[in-house]
């Protein structure tokens, strides 16, 4: 582009010298909003008019609306370019000629050569939904003498009745435009006026919500691609100063026209080019309305008007008086009769003036296309609001009789023709009273190629003697109220539709219970018919007991006019079967507050009560295990005891120990054999024999027997021993300590019993008990699991219908209590602590909410990822930095800048590691390291990133539970902030893990795809 001007520039340095000689002609430019960034933008246009006329230079002057009028009045320009209402003022002041050429810029590529007022409210300003609801309020602007930004928005209320400045608080914040949304959004306007496009720029430059804005009095028009509150009125005019010569005009004018073709000048300007110039009449009759300069001052009405106007009545009443005075006193009586009826006819003429002036006002003035016609069909008046309503002007309709004819669509033209007809035959308007009044409604074509519809009424009028004056014809475009009329027709059909298409039953009762509306559905659900159903209450299908006891609950809840939450009450089919349904329903009300009766929604649980029902049969059959399971354990008992004299019954071995020193054995009886393998002299002649073959395991145990023996004076031992075939065999050794008269040890007996196959028994039935009470476990806990699966799934259903109903009623609220937080931060920010703690206490509060708002969001609806290539460690370094940390938190890194690229949505999973460095955080509440690593697994093709804590940690119950919806431990937690983690990383074509210990803190896993895997998978 810069190459572009530079040649340009070039060319027109090599022009003939002649050039130099000639005065250059200078283009004055309203400078919007900057000096330096208008002459940046216009300079290109010299150059493309001195390559179109060679012979002369050009200049680019860029000023202010004020300096724009002073160079104009003091001639130092020859050509202008500016604003409508300024052209206006220009042109009426110093002679500023017609329009040359109307610019077109470009909006949103589109070639716009008209604009328009924006008028916008705060979001949940609930009083504020019409332009009468402005009367009163704080309005900011950025100045009066804005066209666009002020005084378009100010013809639209003069319209409704209200008058600015004198009707409302005027709040003027000078440019940039930035500022009025500032006011509005923080509080200090009510009400902002802007011109058409600024918003949606704020929107594309991130500057601005349009979600916090609502727009007042939208107005559609087709091509048109900004929201606009006003009409459209035409695009800034390029216009000659009175001394520009014709020739010179003209060739300006042309290269203005061909400015389009050069689009890379035209890109460089921000413009889409010069179109044939416009009509600015409106513009001139905005001026007009609001008496805005150059229409602020009445013209003078003197004495010399008085005598050119009433110069005959003045020369009758001089010529009166003279012959008055001839007459003299024999006249005086008939001269005072003479005054008294000259004053009379004067002040019939001033009545007559002044209703014909008010006629003129009111009609010309009047929104609706008004028609006066004679008997003959010959049109006597035509209101200005014709050319609104049909894009042709009031001298067309007056001229050519035949116009609105050709005007009406071809399917209309019989009905316009008929009605004609009826309303000029002389037979039928004899007969039509005063009253009479005659409609119609049918559609013309627009000047503009649009069609419009024209509601036509006309009414016969007739003078004091009943003699037929003609016909006083209103039209008035009724489009929008058509097109508003086919979008709630279409939109009944689409309730319809959607009612109709659902599987629960929708229904409406009055204030008496009765149904007035039922959905087709109730057809399938009790197989009655809508008109069977209708008159009736809901109680008349239920059994009498059932009836009774809804009907009590039903009155409690009508009683407080309240909502129904999940009834569940049992009807009666029409074949007889019973159905059990759930009911919701709500209150409505009328426009003054009457309560009308309740709307609500039946759904079939009759599957959901049977499987709960066989939840409890199920419970039964486990209360059937448990008791078959003590009767189990009772004959245990008695085979134990059995098995115990089985036991006595077998061989046992005797024998005698010191009771000190190395407590040898000093006897052995001779069945030690049965039970050992060993002789009765091996243990006599071997002291260590005994203690050297008992098992390692159980060896520690004999010396705190021993202890205990000596404490007690008996003990029993259980151990395993070698015996001679090299098995080891369980011993049980019951000894008891000897004493001498005098008090001491004296030895020590004891019996040997080999209890190896009691051991086996025990044994066998503990594995017994191990696996019954696993399978008892097994099979609670799959009941357990069906039982919690079957709430989950109910859950997730009512959070499903409830989820977009509270995002959408809870999040408007909260931006709006957030936008006052902010704006009490501005202003108290010299408060004193206590103040600023409770503001951010409440801020806190208000992301808290938006944050359970959002998790309540993601967990019934995942939205597609957009994957692209995404870098873990940019990935995990921007969510860190969006996080703000405690000051006691330290975070460690270690992710290698060799891993590959992940396929994700980066907005998804940075969400998910948002949640899990939050949970981290919470788990650390005094302070502690958050780790994160990420690996590389080239055989999977996977980046596995590890977020570990070493904070308070969690119990194996709590781990099993954390991706269950709505389960939490936290005090503030509504138990879907890992739900939508689990949900994205699914969503991402990813895992995650979770281990956890007590104490030790936690560490959850996420494996995401490299991008090389999945682009092989695609």
């Amino acid at each position: 582009m810069v190459v572009l001007l530079i040649a340009c520039l070039f060319s027109a340095a090599l022009s003939p010298l002649s050039a130099f000689g000639a005065e250059p002609i200078r283009l004055g430019i309203l400078a919007f909003p900057f000096k330096a960034q208008a002459l940046a933008q216009w300079q290109p246009l010299t150059v493309v008019l001195k390559q179109a006329m060679p012979e002369r230079d050009f200049v680019v002057v860029a000023l202010s609306q004020s300096e724009l009028n002073q160079a104009v009045e003091s001639r130092q320009l020859d050509f202008v370019l500016t604003n409508g209402g300024q052209y206006v003022l220009l042109r009426n002041r110093y002679g500023l000629s017609s329009p040359l050429a109307t610019l077109a810029s470009n909006g949103n590529g589109h070639s716009l050569t008209v604009a328009g007022g924006v008028i916008f409210s705060r979001v949940g300003q609930s009083r504020i939904t019409t332009l009468s609801d402005i009367k009163g309020k704080t309005v900011a602007a950025v100045a009066t003498e804005s066209l666009e930004a002020y005084q378009m928005q100010a013809y639209e209320l003069r319209r409704v009745g209200i008058r600015l400045p004198q009707d409302v608080k005027l709040l003027t914040t000078g440019l940039p435009h930035d500022q009025v949304v500032e006011a509005v959004l923080a509080g200090r306007a009510d009400v902002g006026f802007l011109r058409s496009g600024v918003l949606e720029a704020m929107v594309r430059d991130s500057r601005l919500d349009i979600n916090q804005l609502n727009i007042i009095n939208p107005q559609v028009f087709p091509d048109f691609p900004f929201q606009v509150s006003t009409r459209l009125y035409p695009w800034w005019p390029f216009a000659a100063m009175p001394h520009v010569d014709e020739n010179i005009a003209r060739h300006v004018a042309a290269a203005l026209f061909k400015l389009e073709d050069n689009t890379a000048v035209t890109s460089a300007m921000g413009m889409h080019g010069f179109v044939v110039p416009a009509d600015y009449r409106s513009v001139e009759d905005v001026l007009r309305e609001l008496r805005m300069p150059p229409f602020e001052v009445v013209p003078p009405f003197t004495l010399q008007d008085v005598w050119v106007r009433y110069r005959w009545q003045t020369m009758g009443a001089l010529l009166t008086s003279g012959v008055i005075l001839l007459l003299g006193v024999s006249l005086l009586l008939m001269y005072r009769i003479l005054a008294v009826n000259y004053n009379i006819v004067l002040l019939h003429q001033q009545k007559l003036q002044e209703s014909e002036e008010k006629f003129r006002t009111v009609a010309d003035y009047t929104y609706d296309w008004e028609i006066w016609e004679d008997p003959a069909g010959t049109c006597l008046y035509c209101s200005p609001s014709c050319e609104r309503v049909t894009g042709y002007s009031a001298e067309a309709f007056m001229t050519d009789s035949g116009l609105l004819a050709r005007l009406i669509c071809h399917e209309d033209l019989p009905l316009w023709k008929a009605h004609y007809a009826d309303e000029h035959d002389v037979t039928k308007v004899r007969k039509i009273t005063k009253a009479h009044a005659n409609q119609l409604e049918f559609r013309i074509l627009h000047q503009d190629g649009e069609v419009r519809w024209i509601g036509h009424i006309c009414y016969h009028v007739y003078d004091a003697e009943g003699r037929d004056l003609g016909r006083r014809i209103s039209n008035r475009d009724i489009t929008e109220r058509k097109k508003t009329a086919e979008a709630l027709r279409q939109s009944v059909e689409r309730f319809r539709d959607l009612v109709e298409s659902m599987n629960d039953w929708i229904w409406e009762v009055d204030r008496n219970g009765r149904y007035t509306y039922v959905s087709p559905k109730v057809e399938t659900l009790l197989g009655y018919k809508q008109e069977e159903v209708l008159g009736k209450s809901p109680f008349d299908f239920m059994p009498p007991d059932e009836g009774q006891r809804v009907g009590k609950v039903f009155g409690e809840t009508i009683a407080k006019r309240a909502p129904l939450i999940a009834l569940e009450n049992t009807n009666l089919h029409k074949n007889g079967r019973l159905v059990v349904l759930e009911t919701s329903a709500v209150p409505f009300f009328d426009l003054n507050g009457k309560f009308c009766g309740y709307r609500g929604i039946d759904r079939d649980i009759t599957e959901r009560m049977q499987m709960l029902q066989a939840l409890e049969e199920a419970n039964l059959l486990l209360e059937k295990e448990l008791v078959e399971r003590k009767a189990a354990e009772q004959e245990l008992q008695v085979v134990n005891e059995q098995l115990s004299i089985l036991l006595d019954s077998l061989p046992i071995a005797i024998h005698r120990s010191r009771a000190e020193g190395d407590f040898a054995l000093t006897y052995m009886s001779h069945n030690v054999v049965t039970v050992t393998g060993y002789e009765p002299g091996d243990f006599i002649e071997k002291s260590d024999l005994w203690i050297t073959h008992i098992h390692p395991d159980d060896a520690p145990g004999i010396d705190s027997g021993r202890t205990i023996l000596f404490e007690k004076g008996a003990n029993t031992y259980e151990y395993r021993w070698l015996a001679a075939d090299g098995s080891y065999r369980w011993i049980q050794d019951s000894r008891r300590l000897i004493w001498f008269e005098d008090g001491t040890p004296s030895y020590i007996v004891g019996i040997w019993q080999d209890i190896t196959e009691r051991k086996q028994v025990e044994e066998k039935i503990r594995r017994l008990n191990d696996e019954l009470g696993e399978r008892v476990q097994a099979r609670t806990k799959q009941l357990l699991e069906a039982q919690e699966e079957l709430v989950r799934k109910e859950k997730l259903a009512l959070l499903g219908q409830v989820a977009g109903s509270v995002g959408h009623e809870l999040r408007n609220p909260l931006g709006v209590m957030n936008n006052a937080v902010y704006f009490l931060q501005t202003v108290l920010a010299e408060a004193d602590e206590t103040t600023r703690e409770y503001l951010n206490i409440i801020k806190n509060e208000i992301a808290d909410a938006d944050r359970i708002v959002s998790d309540l969001l993601d967990a019934v609806r995942t939205m597609e990822p957009q994957p692209v290539a995404v870098d873990v460690r940019e990935l995990i370094g921007q969510t860190l930095r969006r996080y703000l940390l405690p000051s006691t938190m330290t975070v460690t890194l270690e992710i290698p800048e060799t891993l590959p690229p992940v396929w994700v949505d980066a907005e998804q999973m940075q969400q998910v590691f948002r949640n899990l460095i939050s949970n981290g955080v919470e788990a650390m509440a005094e302070g502690g390291t958050l780790a994160i690593s990420a690996l590389e697994n080239r055989q999977e093709d996977t980046v596995t990133v590890h977020v570990r804590d070493n904070g308070s940690g969690m119990t194996p119950e709590v781990l099993a539970k954390i991706f269950q919806p709505l389960f939490t431990t936290k005090a503030r937690g509504i138990g879907l902030g890992l739900v939508v983690v689990k949900n994205l990383t699914r969503a991402n074509r990813g895992t995650i893990m979770v281990q956890s210990e007590v104490g030790q803190g936690t560490t959850f896993t996420v494996t995401l795809p490299a991008m090389h895997s999945s682009l092989k998978g695609s």
